[in-house]
């Protein structure tokens, strides 16, 4: 079975995280082949959006915002139905942490008109929006609402590409934000997103002098202009390229720039992927395996490749990979295996499709069924994306926290519970 264990000594700062530490987890002490599969994402499973407050030069720790996303139907009678099971959840949870609806933040441009009367009717005001046609929606149902316009951003150079479906380029916000004016739709912001893991620093460079040009006409057509999110996709990975110390330099010089101390400007971000990537380590058995002898003839040598199907891919906790470059790096549990001759290998997924490949052509020392290998940084886009394709269902939850990081919390230690 496969597991993957979600490591809670991850410190949560922002920006910095040269304290962070990676916790070394034994699998093979903590699981036998016949133990349940295992799997987490507690950020990700509230759609969440970790925001910071910029004030004087300290930036307080991140505090949890919601993203609505709930399920889309045609029906009236049904989508009743379905936001009382998928809206109004999220929000009840979030509110139940402590948070006031005022500090909520529903960051879909693009809103179900159901979903945009929950979120009035739960004190919910603050959206994100990018054409005329969605403020008709919010001046109907909710026009007490206060709005950041998303703008567009090239985000060419990133793993997730977010441009080709939200975000108002940048000739047309004059126009927007004077159609906001004539609707009686309060603007106070603008919001962008250059993509996740964009390879590119000039992007941001580029979409916070935007996003100032855009604050500099809202402010002129009388907006009260007071918010910037700057979205997220910032690397969770020590050798990233470029690195979230080079990225947040960049980010920080533009934003002393454009948007500096005491200018009245709150500016949240968006780093869900930062926080949880590197604090999920997946472990998958192999649960069969395939041996495959090429001869290409007297001149060349016999070539060996081999096949392992595991217990888990792109239609469950691989689910990143059909829109993000693979970064996987197998680490092999049983040690006598590293001794061996390295053979070209496959890394196939447990269902039907002849899609469902992890990885190809990747150097292995020969492996049997039963045994394990573990995969760091997947908490990112893993679970939130699995599918009950061939009827797999999801995996099972374990939460693992090192014995030093327990201790420093001031818990006892109990037997059998560390």
């Amino acid at each position: 079975m496969s597991a993957a264990v979600n490591s809670l000594s991850r410190p949560c700062r922002w920006p910095s995280r040269a304290s962070r530490t990676c916790a070394c987890l034994s699998l093979c002490d903590r699981f036998t082949r016949s133990s349940p599969v295992v799997w987490c994402c507690p950020t990700e499973a509230f759609g969440g959006v970790v925001t910071t407050r910029r004030k004087g030069s300290e930036r307080k720790p991140a505090e949890m915002f919601t993203l609505m996303e709930g399920e889309r139907s045609a029906q009236d009678v049904l989508e009743q139905m379905i936001l009382e099971r998928s809206l109004s959840g999220e929000i009840e949870l979030v509110l139940g942490l402590g948070v006031s609806p005022d500090r909520i933040i529903y960051a879909n441009p693009c809103k179900q008109l159901s979903h945009i009367k929950y979120a009035a009717s739960s004190g919910v005001k603050m959206m994100t929006f990018d054409s005329e046609e969605e403020l008709t929606k919010v001046a109907q149902c909710h026009p007490t609402a206060r709005m950041l316009l998303r703008i567009k951003t090239d985000d060419s150079k990133s793993c997730g590409h977010l441009s080709s479906k939200f975000g108002a380029p940048l000739e047309a916000c004059r126009h927007i934000l004077e159609e906001a004016r004539q609707l009686g739709i309060t603007v106070v912001g603008v919001s962008f997103h250059v993509g996740s893991r964009s390879k590119n620093l000039a992007s941001f460079t580029q979409a916070i002098a935007d996003a100032h040009t855009v604050f500099q006409t809202g402010i002129e057509l009388g907006h009260h202009m007071q918010v910037l999110d700057i979205g997220g996709g910032f690397p969770g990975i020590e050798d990233a390229q470029p690195s979230f110390e080079e990225m947040g330099a960049v980010v920080t010089s533009e934003l002393c720039k454009h948007f500096p101390e005491g200018c009245g400007v709150e500016i949240i971000a968006e780093p869900g992927r930062f926080y949880v990537t590197s604090a999920f380590t997946a472990a998958l058995n192999v649960i069969a395996k395939k041996t495959i002898v090429e001869n290409s003839g007297s001149k060349h040598p016999i070539r060996k490749k081999i096949m392992y199907y595991l217990n888990d891919g792109i239609f469950g906790s691989f689910n990143f990979l059909l829109f993000e470059e693979n970064h996987l790096k197998p680490l092999i549990i049983h040690k006598a295996c590293l001794a061996q001759s390295l053979y070209p290998s496959t890394l196939w997924g447990q269902t039907l499709d002849g899609n469902d490949k992890i990885m190809d052509d990747v150097a292995l020392p020969e492996l049997q069924v039963g045994d394990w290998l573990v995969f760091r940084n997947i908490g990112a886009y893993s679970v939130t994306t699995t599918t009950l394709f061939n009827a797999f269902t999801a995996m099972p939850i374990y939460f693992l926290l090192h014995k030093d990081t327990w201790t420093a919390l001031g818990v006892p230690l109990t037997p059998n519970k560390h």
